[in-house]
């Protein structure tokens, strides 16, 4: 069952902080569903990661904030509207492939969470699908291994030991485990020899 961290109502143009946003899941403590499959600390990133979205999304529209709700300068606004809305799209893109490789490795699918958005009325109505968070969605955590988006630090059955120890190291050292999954899957390795 997938659940999204996301704002919970729409983000507008009238949004002056990201202090204002409540959230669809708070930065503390780890959600349930992911109990047991990441640490406090990475959960933790992932929630600062999307906040600092919207962070910066609201700073660049605050420049144009005043200039909207003059008709006859919307035409001049256009064109930093546009790389406003290009930057976001880049920056979510950006932010779900990091996410996903932590997440992979823990059996846990992250994807862009989207919302239908309407804009305008009557004819000139405008509905998109927009990015609006990041989706989480657990897979059994045997299907990691097997992931197409898993990084190239992934743990495969094949490899020696002191290649799954060295590439463990590194998941710990990229925040993906914490220090006591760290411990425990070591010891799992040194065990398995």
């Amino acid at each position: 069952m997938p659940f999204e961290l996301k704002p919970q109502i729409q983000i507008n143009i009238l949004t002056k902080s990201v202090d204002e946003i409540v959230w669809t899941h708070p930065r503390s403590p780890v959600p349930p569903v992911l109990a047991g499959r990441i640490s406090k600390a990475t959960w933790a990133r992932t929630f600062d990661a999307v906040r600092g979205q919207y962070d910066e999304y609201l700073s660049a529209i605050k420049g144009i904030r005043p200039i909207i709700f003059i008709p006859c300068l919307v035409p001049c606004s256009m064109p930093k509207m546009m790389k406003i809305s290009q930057d976001w799209q880049d920056n979510w893109l950006a932010l779900v492939q990091s996410q996903a490789e932590i997440y992979t490795p823990l059996g846990v699918q992250v994807t862009l969470a989207k919302e239908l958005h309407c804009m305008g009325s009557g004819s000139s109505r405008n509905i998109r699908n927009e990015i609006v968070g990041l989706s989480f969605e657990l897979g059994p955590e045997v299907q990691a291994q097997q992931h197409i988006y898993a990084p190239s630090g992934q743990i495969r059955p094949g490899d020696d030991l002191v290649s799954k120890l060295s590439k463990l190291n590194e998941l710990h050292k990229a925040g993906a485990i914490s220090g006591k999954e760290y411990e425990v899957a070591k010891a799992k390795i040194q065990q398995d020899r």
